[in-house]
């Protein structure tokens, strides 16, 4: 592709609020300009140069989850930082393939029509939305796990599971609710995803305001907090889902306090 391509995509992207995706775009003509004179003008490259910079933070970590727990023990949990306020972090190999098959064939056999099971809003287009819980023994541990390794409580024991067909998306939203940002009481401390599947194209978690653009990897968790450590609600935490361009993406979300 033409650095002009890179431009353009980005520019698409900017319009249509993906700012994180057209962040990419715009990295990409930056490093294709050495080699390409297609670009007439550098002026759009250069004016959102900010945005294909993401400012490393020193005080970041990657470490390994050890609580003297069996799982952590057997299969280490690799945690990555990628922002401190609010909170953001993925969780490496948190789940198994056999949770993960456990968990999409009871989702898949509550649906009595996944076809035509789809949520649409102005803000989201979600093919299927499913709820499991506790009953089955896989989900069970899998509660247990998340305490252990968040150290926070589950708001609820049932599991969400939500998948995005080709075109689902999720338009950036916090968390709380606007009643509860306008009170300053939001009982959800924390949010943490599991990816179920490999997504071939798009599919990305995004944080508009912290750009931050997260691929969704098997058996990968997610953690970002709602608020801030003095427990005031964390605007920046506002995040969404870009577009499934190819292929599909399975989820669940899980709400802690």
């Amino acid at each position: 592709m033409k650095t002009s391509d890179f431009v353009i995509l980005g520019k698409r992207a900017m319009e249509n609020d993906f700012y994180v995706t057209g962040k990419e775009w715009y990295f990409e003509a930056l490093k294709s300009r050495e080699t390409d004179a297609d670009l007439k003008s550098d002026e759009d490259v250069e004016y959102l140069y900010k945005y294909a910079s993401n400012m490393m933070d020193s005080s970041l970590k990657c470490y390994i989850l050890n609580q003297n727990n069996p799982f952590h023990t057997l299969q280490p949990i690799k945690i990555e930082e990628l922002h401190l306020n609010p909170f953001v972090a993925i969780y490496h190999d948190f789940l198994t393939d056999k949770e993960i098959e456990a968990i999409k064939n009871s989702a898949t056999s509550k649906l009595e029509n996944p076809i035509n099971t789809k949520l649409k809003a102005s803000h989201l287009y979600v093919r299927q939305v499913t709820m499991i819980d506790e009953n089955l023994s896989t989900i069970k541990i899998l509660n247990q796990r998340i305490e252990a390794a968040t150290r926070l409580s589950l708001q609820r024991k049932t599991v969400k599971v939500i998948t995005f067909g080709p075109g689902g998306y999720y338009s950036p939203s916090h968390d709380c609710l606007d009643e509860q940002i306008s009170t300053q009481r939001c009982n959800q401390l924390a949010t943490f995803i599991l990816n179920l599947n490999e997504v071939e194209v798009g599919g990305e978690k995004v944080f508009p305001k912290l750009e931050l653009s997260i691929k969704p990897k098997k058996k990968s968790g997610l953690l970002w907090y709602n608020q801030d450590f003095n427990g005031k609600i964390n605007l920046d935490a506002d995040h969404g889902d870009c577009p499934v361009v190819i292929g599909e993406k399975w989820a669940s979300y899980h709400s802690l306090t």
